[in-house]
């Protein structure tokens, strides 16, 4: 089994956060994700993140994405608005986060977009 590795970096000029994601993605894993993003004390007011997971295999249960959700709902009251924009590029991968897009529509102050390239995300979350 690949070892999971997550490695976090804010980038003070476009004031997104980069998140390369290698090795297995798993609800652990992403429960994690928002553990942490509710640990930062000094959190922007609108935290923009880019997650690329073109690296990373995913390995849950497509019954289980739901659970992400109630993760989600504790994120985003930390912040007045959360955008996450995820790059995967495995059609597995892209089956799962397009069903959780579906998952956090109720709510108001959370995006989320999936891409199949950097540049893509970047540019929309700038837009954001």
């Amino acid at each position: 089994m690949k070892k999971n590795i997550s490695i976090f970096h804010f980038q003070k000029d476009t004031g997104i956060m980069e998140i390369q994601q290698t090795g297995i993605v798993n609800l652990d894993t992403i429960h994690l994700h928002y553990q942490e993003i509710m640990a930062v004390k000094t959190l922007p007011n609108h935290l923009k993140i880019l997650i690329d997971c073109s690296k990373a295999q995913f390995d849950m249960d497509i019954n289980e994405i739901g659970k992400i959700a109630g993760y989600l709902k504790h994120a985003v009251s930390v912040c007045a608005q959360l955008s996450e924009a995820i790059v995967v590029n495995q059609p597995y991968e892209t089956a799962v986060t397009t069903l959780y897009s579906d998952t956090h529509s109720g709510l108001p102050n959370y995006q989320f977009q999936v891409f199949s390239t950097r540049e893509a995300a970047i540019g929309w979350l700038k837009s954001v």
